[in-house]
């Protein structure tokens, strides 16, 4: 899945998906499509890429309680 801003800087929104930034014009409905979305790359087991990724830019999400955690792709 190419996302590029709906979790911006996973580092902040994986562990925090509720919390809304700047970039969020509309913050309720931006937790709602971000939770939506990562829900679905996670059942569906997707890797997704986005702007603001940490390298390589591409990775995968997990559940992780009520929050998310994010594992960029390691190739060797």
């Amino acid at each position: 899945m190419a996302s590029n801003d709906t979790m911006y800087v996973p580092a902040l929104l994986a562990p925090h998906p509720d919390w809304q930034g700047t970039y969020d014009q509309d913050g309720p409905t931006a937790v709602a499509t971000r939770r939506k979305l990562i829900d679905r790359v996670i059942t569906e087991k997707m890797m997704i890429c986005g702007a603001h990724f940490p390298f390589p830019g591409i990775g995968v999400f997990a559940k992780d309680g009520d929050a998310y955690a994010f594992t960029p792709v390691v190739q060797s």
